[in-house]
């Protein structure tokens, strides 16, 4: 019986780790990135074969009482995929076991139920735990689950044996630390494979600045500097005004130049310690007269304080090119919101739009070179220099948008101790 149940429990957990990876590799050949991995639909999905093959191939314990490693799935699926995934899943679970009959139902809907609830009243907690701590907490629910499964009833109905039961648990509990374990492997290797290509790629961006930014960078001065001559000196009022459009021009080259230069060589920041409310306060007073004219509401819900450490111009200039990008993805006015999150070690800045939002693929390709949604009028290169500077300054981004509903964008700094 012991080896019966042992090899029923493998062969579970070899259709778990095949699924699995079958998983991870339509999710990224689909998506092409870690940001919309664990896709809610696709986790309901997946989970939902592995525990109908879990439950095919179950094992019979005793009369009515069939044992499998289906609670990996329902119990990974619902962490990942949230409370609305743990309620279907454990609908699927429930109907997926009456066809099997026996006194076992009422045990495995109850011990199903039980941890259903758990898992949704804590999966958020878990979902921000440090690593170690989320792998053991996962296994440690499992292990839980082997008491109301089947520690209790094989006790009650009189098929209680140690070995078995230290069987089931074992495997059990070191089959979900190393799913768990698995899983976080494959996602942190495919970021890490996402940030090699994008290094890759400022690299490359990083040479081309170097080759042309002192050949052109010097007579554009040049020009500009004679070029305001004329526009100050000049009585022609066709001529000033053509002098002045060169002007503009001229600066504007200069400035996309400068944007270049911050990536073939990255100034040194001087960091000093800054108030993160009182330094967005005054981003909000520097972006609020393009937002009046563009008929946008700026939102201040709650604004902490926290220091950080940082430059002050470059912070502003990430918050305000943030802000700016809201802004005219907002072509019929709407809410600019903008707040913040604090714990003990970290301070989140949020913004919030109403916009047209991106698509998936939009998004993904957000601060690539010459990758830009502003219709021919920008150079993509914004939010590159945006996300150079919050790397240089031990910053994070996490991007959200939904096409037609608007994008939110959450910087996270660490607090100065």
């Amino acid at each position: 019986m012991d080896m019966e149940i042992v090899k029923g429990f493998l062969l579970n957990l070899l259709f778990i780790l095949v699924i699995m990876l079958l998983a991870h590799i339509v999710f990224f050949s689909k998506n092409k990135s870690v940001k919309n991995h664990f896709r809610s639909v696709d986790v309901l999905l997946f989970s939902s074969v592995q525990i109908l093959f879990c439950l095919f191939f179950s094992v019979k314990v005793a009369q009515g009482f069939y044992y499998d490693l289906r609670f990996i799935p329902f119990l990974i699926g619902s962490i990942y995929g949230g409370r609305w995934v743990t309620l279907s899943l454990t609908a699927i679970i429930i109907l997926l076991r009456i066809p099997l009959g026996g006194t076992g139902i009422y045990i495995s809907i109850i011990s199903t139920l039980i941890m259903a609830l758990i898992i949704f009243v804590f999966h958020q907690k878990i979902n921000h735990l440090r690593k170690w701590h989320k792998f053991i907490t996962i296994s440690g629910i499992s292990f839980l689950y082997t008491i109301p499964g089947f520690l209790i009833p094989s006790i009650l109905f009189d098929f209680f044996h140690v070995r078995t039961y230290l069987i089931y648990s074992l495997i059990l509990t070191f089959s979900t630390f190393f799913v768990v374990y698995l899983l976080e492997l494959l996602t942190k290797y495919q970021t890490f494979q996402e940030e090699l290509i994008r290094y890759e790629k400022m690299e490359l961006v990083g040479q081309l600045a170097a080759s042309i930014s002192h050949e052109v960078k010097n007579p554009l001065t040049t020009v500009n500097g004679f070029l305001q001559l004329i526009a100050e000196n000049t009585k022609e009022h066709i001529t000033k005004k053509y002098a002045v459009i060169a002007l503009e021009e001229s600066s504007r080259a200069v400035a996309i130049i400068e944007d270049y230069l911050t990536f073939a060589k990255p100034e040194t920041i001087k960091t000093v310690p800054l108030n993160v409310q009182t330094e967005l306060k005054k981003c909000i007073e520097i972006i609020s007269p393009l937002a009046n004219q563009a008929g946008i509401i700026i939102r201040t819900d709650n604004i902490q304080q926290g220091i950080i450490k940082g430059d002050s111009s470059k912070f502003r200039q990430v918050i305000i090119n943030i802000c700016k990008n809201g802004i005219e993805a907002m072509s019929k006015g709407g809410v600019l919101s903008i707040s913040t999150e604090s714990n003990d070690d970290e301070i989140t800045i949020i913004i919030k739009d109403n916009g047209i939002g991106m698509l998936p693929e939009q998004l993904n390709r957000l601060g690539e070179p010459f990758y830009s949604l502003k219709e021919g009028k920008g150079t993509g290169l914004g939010m590159m220099v945006v996300f150079r500077i919050i790397k240089t300054l031990n910053g994070g981004v996490h991007i959200n948008s939904v096409f037609g509903k608007g994008t939110c964008v959450n910087i996270t700094f660490p607090l100065k101790k």
